[in-house]
């Protein structure tokens, strides 16, 4: 019998594989999520057995406190957690608080997803590109992560992130990252983005 322990799961998505068409495919999905995002999870029960102080501490206090193999895989679990929850088959435009602090920063929605897609498609190599909202300026900032970054090591409150890892868009679009991150925006769950706001920056 395996002695095995596993301290860490991977959650399940919010939606069914097949939802996200035609941003993502259920191919795709399937390959993401299945395969790469269970694989840090693996990696993750793995070092756990070999450091015990691991054992019982959340993702989030790990990012905090290590750096190298544990930080990537701890930082990867959470990005890509974030990320699912991001999305969803009913995605529209948003509203409320989120799209206030969109109008007043970038002039209009539409200068957003400029801005946005374009760091999206400029981003260099592996990584992740955030919405972030700052609590010591409290403003919004677009920024790079690069391979496995997390903002919340720096303080900032995650708001939205696009995965620009190759493996999130090759399987369905080969080389063509614009259009990945162009068609992202079809499949926002705004009302996610909506909730955090009003628990991590309000406190309604």
């Amino acid at each position: 019998m395996s002695t095995d322990r596993f301290y860490f799961s991977l959650p399940p998505l919010p939606w069914p594989k097949d939802s996200l068409k035609p941003f993502l495919s259920q191919e795709a999905i399937t390959l993401h999520y299945n395969g790469h995002h269970n694989e840090y999870i693996e990696k993750m029960n793995s070092l756990a057995q070999q450091y015990p102080e691991l054992q019982g501490i959340t993702l989030e206090e790990i990012v905090h406190r290590y750096t190298g193999q544990i930080y990537n895989n701890a930082s990867q679990i959470l990005n890509h957690n974030f990320f699912w929850k991001c999305l969803s088959p009913n995605g529209g435009v948003p509203t409320g608080n989120i799209y206030a602090l969109i109008q007043a920063q970038f002039q209009s929605y539409e200068n957003f997803i400029r801005e946005f897609t374009q760091r999206a498609i400029n981003h260099f190599g592996s990584g992740w590109i955030w919405l972030i909202y700052d609590p010591s300026t409290k403003f919004l900032m677009i920024m790079d992560g690069h391979d496995a970054y997390n903002p919340i090591i720096d303080g900032y409150i995650p708001l939205l992130t696009l995965d620009v890892w190759e493996h999130a868009f090759c399987p369905d679009y080969q080389n063509r990252k614009k259009n990945y991150a162009e068609n992202f925006w079809q499949v926002i769950n705004w009302n996610y983005i909506e909730t955090i706001m009003q628990e991590r920056i309000f406190g309604e």
